[in-house]
């Protein structure tokens, strides 16, 4: 099976971005220049061991499920068909982030294996830690998933509130990855690619335990959509380290210069620092 990338793509990017992107660590191998993920596709584990070759991402598979749908997961998650000229258009415009740009040219946006997964990832993220959430999450992919793969919406859906804190070790969490789980197995996922992201943001505010955090962590790390700069303290220092001495207010100024690619601009403020 074999995608095609937009050009300029630069795998090596997106192979040392997950490196270092810690909600994500142990759930892909890493290799020099291979990337070996695992998806549920029909309720059936398949492993993808991925490597770019010029304009195509080669892609090996261990199992048979519908390849349409399994290649528009790996083709989502890689982000294959951004057209980031645009982007880097604006960027030259941009005299102290122009050099970070050039150096990560090619660097397109890796999200999570699905929405769904950035979906519950971030309701079982917020204020509890990085590694209670994260224990939380190996339990619903150790149980109901393939042990490497997240499991489907649909299978999650299936489930009682009381079945996942069981399986999660927390009542509260549980209720929300419920209602996650409910929304997401009826939802047309080219929908919340495609639709008005004012309407999708809404569609996901209404789903219990989705507030403006979750939102909008979905929307951007689920499907490479920004609503808003994402405001952690390590994307404060990472921009800092670009814009030395920069206000908040600086920072807003500058992404709306981006327009629909700020959350590219914020991205790569981010990703240079981990190189």
């Amino acid at each position: 099976m074999d995608i095609a990338l937009q050009k300029p793509f630069v795998f090596q990017h997106t192979l040392d971005f997950l490196r270092a992107f810690s909600p994500m660590a142990g759930e892909q191998k890493l290799g020099k220049d291979t990337l070996v993920k695992s998806w549920i596709v029909g309720g059936k584990p398949v492993t993808v061991t991925m490597k770019q070759d010029g304009d195509r991402l080669r892609c090996e598979v261990d199992s048979k499920v519908d390849e349409q749908i399994l290649a528009d997961k790996v083709a989502s998650f890689v982000s294959a068909d951004e057209d980031l000229n645009g982007f880097y258009e604006i960027a030259k415009k941009d005299e102290a982030f122009a050099p970070v740009a050039k150096k990560l040219r090619g660097f397109h946006h890796p999200k999570f294996g699905t929405p769904f997964e950035a979906a519950v990832w971030s309701v079982l993220n917020q204020r509890v830690g990085l590694g209670p959430a994260r224990k939380m999450k190996n339990a619903l992919t150790m149980k109901y998933g393939s042990g490497v793969a997240f499991p489907e919406a649909t299978t999650l859906a299936k489930l009682t509130e009381k079945q996942i804190g069981n399986t999660i070790g927390n009542e509260r969490k549980a209720r929300a990855v419920f209602h996650v789980s409910q929304a997401f197995s009826k939802v047309d996922e080219k929908w919340l690619q495609t639709a008005p992201i004012g309407e999708v943001d809404a569609w996901l505010r209404k789903i219990w335990g989705v507030g403006d955090f979750a939102s909008g962590f979905i929307l951007y790390r689920g499907l490479g959509r920004a609503r808003s700069l994402p405001w952690s303290d390590m994307f404060v220092r990472a921009a800092k380290a670009t814009y030395p001495g920069t206000t908040r207010k600086d920072l807003e100024k500058r992404a709306e210069a981006y327009g629909p690619w700020k959350g590219h601009w914020a991205l790569y403020l981010w990703a240079v620092t981990l190189t």
